[in-house]
């Protein structure tokens, strides 16, 4: 099997972090990004990184870099999207996707969104009966009816989902939440006690 393409959603204003790119602060010794580089490595290839920043920042990582592909930062629909849109110039039938402040997260996190369907519909990670809308597997065939909901002005991930079918796929902490994601200072304190 082939491994899924993915993409780093880092394009977010990182407004209760003081702003700037979230994704490029230490935690511990490696960066946020290079923390999930590192999961998604071993995972999925190619790896996109979906950032509104200047790209040049992203260079060190030699991966791809894309902004939104709608203007005017819509929020984590519009780095899903461009994800599928990505996706589907490389000919392939579905794109995984996880936010960029997520830096636990499991390195089984590929195989598993693929188990309920192979990809053949939507798929979310949840924890804790927590769903995590932005870590999924999506078809690419719903690009186009991602962006026409997004002209409509849908900005939910969740409200998005909620009128698609798509499979809940559960994972356990086993110590640390995975699907953790650093917001605030505070999370980032406490992410780093967690090392």
């Amino acid at each position: 099997m082939s491994l899924l393409p993915a993409a780093i959603l880092a394009g977010g204003r990182s407004s209760r972090m003081g702003g700037g790119d979230k994704c490029l602060l230490r935690l511990g010794r490696m960066s946020l990004l290079d923390r999930i580089i590192g999961v998604l490595a071993a995972q999925t290839d190619p790896i996109l990184i979906n950032s509104n920043s200047i790209p040049d920042l992203f260079d060190r990582t030699s991966l791809e870099v894309r902004a939104d592909a709608i203007a005017g930062r819509l929020g984590p629909l519009a780095g899903i999207v461009t994800a599928m849109l990505w996706a589907r110039e490389r000919c392939a039938p579905i794109v995984s996707t996880v936010p960029s402040d997520t830096p636990f997260l499991p390195y089984n996190l590929a195989a598993r969104l693929l188990e309920p369907c192979g990809g053949r519909r939507i798929a979310v990670a949840s924890n804790d009966l927590h769903l995590h809308p932005t870590i999924g597997v999506w078809p690419v065939m719903l690009a186009e009816r991602l962006l026409d909901d997004i002209e409509c002005g849908v900005r939910s991930v969740y409200s998005w989902l909620m009128n698609k079918p798509f499979d809940t796929v559960p994972f356990e902490a086993n110590g640390i939440d995975p699907f953790f994601n650093i917001n605030t200072p505070s999370d980032r304190e406490q992410a780093n006690a967690g090392l």
